[in-house]
């Protein structure tokens, strides 16, 4: 995120698309000023911006590898719905993280004991694991219904956007929680 390209933006809405911040008649970020939750708050002194959201949001969350990552966001979201504790269990060694990057993010998924279900019968707050550009076959997202997923892209930002069940050969599986 630029200074310049949000100086001229002052008062607009924004939001996040793809890990990407962009604006948004309805976004639930302002372009502002002044500190707080929801904004983009840009900092007059060092000439930076930066997203801000609020703490019980979940989207405009920075990336960050292995603590605010696709499958931490997804754990945290499913805890919150349904008071699990998947984020805790998703803190591993290296070397177990290592060994799931190897054997694939499912087998995670598999010693959590959760539900393996069919593409076509997923359901709200189901996770599905896909390949989102064809090259990382270990992305975690949360289906949230109306071909909705929350996600975080690496290098990113946290995001709900709209997924296209119809290329079937990127998704991998889709696990529920019993």
């Amino acid at each position: 995120m630029e200074y310049d390209d949000f100086i001229k933006h002052v008062g607009k809405k924004f939001t996040v698309v793809n890990g990407a911040v962009v604006a948004a008649e309805n976004g639930e970020f302002i372009a502002t000023h002044d500190l707080g939750p929801n904004t983009v708050y840009l900092n007059k002194q060092n000439k930076s911006a930066r997203l801000v959201p609020s703490s019980t949001s979940w989207i405009g969350h920075t990336y960050h590898f292995r603590t605010q990552d696709c499958s931490v966001l997804a754990a945290r979201y499913v805890d919150n719905q349904f008071g699990t504790n998947y984020r805790e269990a998703a803190k591993v060694t290296k070397a177990q993280y290592f060994n799931y990057c190897k054997n694939g993010i499912i087998s995670w998924f598999e010693d959590q004991n959760l539900t393996r279900v069919g593409l076509a019968d997923r359901q709200e707050n189901d996770f599905i694991i896909y390949d989102f550009d064809g090259q990382h076959k270990m992305h975690v997202g949360v289906v949230l219904g109306d071909d909705r997923i929350l996600h975080h892209l690496p290098r990113s930002y946290s995001s709900v956007d709209t997924i296209d069940y119809s290329e079937t050969e990127k998704f991998l599986g889709v696990y529920r929680h019993a």
